[in-house]
């Protein structure tokens, strides 16, 4: 998406990724709901609302150098509080799908909620911290966190021996 400057796409799935986002939180970013800090590498991130909290804004963060540079480059594309999605929720789940079709990846079903679950997935096999992962991820239970980690790395194992 960088490469065809796609900014907007890059911008979100990034984030997304990165902070576990659900489709609906991603899509209602706007550009100041960002803040990226070169000089400690930490990009906050504002959800005026989520399901987990409809009624309150919520903030996560993530301290990356390289990272915090990319994201901050691809804000100054945008204007100070802009949508970075204006376009509608099916337009992105189509550009996905083109995404997910152009690497041929149509037989792993991904959808837009799979960047979440990819982001937490990737993140608890790296670091093995669930509590870190229940915290950016906005889960409430540990079970539903357990479930939702697991099946994505049995599926993970799954499809790298159909692959193979």
């Amino acid at each position: 998406c960088l490469r065809l400057k796609w900014l907007r796409l890059t911008t979100l799935l990034l984030l997304s990724f990165v902070f576990f986002l659900r489709t609906g939180e991603t899509l209602a970013l706007r550009s100041g709901d960002v803040l990226c800090s070169l000089e400690d590498g930490s990009i906050i991130l504002r959800l005026a609302a989520s399901k987990t909290s409809p009624s309150a804004q919520q903030s996560l963060a993530h301290f990356d150098h390289r990272l915090a540079a990319l994201i901050r480059w691809l804000l100054s594309h945008f204007g100070p509080d802009e949508a970075l999605w204006p376009f509608s929720g099916s337009h992105f789940r189509q550009c996905f799908a083109s995404l997910s079709n152009f690497f041929s990846l149509e037989r792993l079903q991904l959808v837009p909620y799979s960047i979440r679950r990819g982001g937490a997935t990737y993140f608890y096999s790296k670091t093995d911290a669930l509590d870190t992962v229940m915290i950016r991820g906005r889960w409430k239970d540990q079970s539903t966190a357990r479930i939702y980690l697991d099946d994505a790395r049995a599926t993970l194992v799954k499809d790298r021996k159909s692959v193979v």
